[in-house]
């Protein structure tokens, strides 16, 4: 099964929503801001994160990643609810097979999550290591199962699962968490990415209501 390469980024920088928050709740000078808000100056919080210091660079880098994590969740939850809302590419399709791929919520965070947050960061070295390895993991995390073990996702109760059907494979993303009782029906889904039929989304629930 293909994945676009940009559908795997935006559901990276979703997963790892949790620690560029911890990152930024870590790093960000919240006095400074409150200095800016008091005496109304608004222009000095574009310097607010002091990028001559560590914990500066650290407030900048962290504030960056945050940002795009969450404009990503934006835009999937949007395309989500666009998908389903005007039912696009909905089509039936025959279950032969489904593999559960969220799983193991909680070793990601004891592997990935912890160990980051709680190194030093008392010189540029520590920082060089730290991002060395968020590299690494992003790395391992773009071609592997761990795309798929997404905090958020489960947060918002949403599953996701491999499957097979009668045009292929795909992956797909269920509000049902016993999709697997789907296993061997037709079932309707709808299109998440427009022009392919690689990333699917369960239409089952609304197939019951009508």
């Amino acid at each position: 099964m293909l994945i676009p390469f940009w559908f795997r980024l935006l559901f990276l920088f979703m997963s790892y929503f949790p620690l560029f928050l911890v990152l930024f709740i870590k790093f960000f000078n919240y006095e400074f801001l409150v200095y800016c808000i008091k005496y109304w100056r608004f222009i000095d919080i574009l310097f607010l994160l002091e990028i001559k210091t560590l914990n500066g660079v650290m407030g900048l880098i962290s504030t960056l990643l945050l940002v795009i994590s969450l404009l990503s969740i934006l835009f999937i939850l949007f395309e989500l609810r666009t998908t389903e809302k005007k039912r696009i590419g909905q089509k039936k399709y025959t279950i032969k097979k489904i593999q559960p791929r969220d799983r193991d919520i909680l070793v990601y965070l004891v592997t990935y999550v912890l160990p980051l947050i709680s190194l030093d960061m008392d010189n540029f070295r520590d920082i060089i290591v730290l991002f060395v390895l968020i590299l690494l993991i992003f790395w391992l995390s773009m071609y592997s199962d761990l795309l798929y073990v997404n905090p958020v996702m489960a947060a918002l109760k949403l599953r996701i699962y491999a499957i097979e059907t009668d045009l292929g494979e795909a992956l797909l993303i269920s509000k049902n968490d016993k999709f697997e009782e789907c296993l061997g029906k037709k079932i309707i889904c709808y299109r998440f990415i427009r022009d392919k039929e690689t990333v699917l989304i369960d239409g089952s629930r609304g197939q019951q209501n009508e």
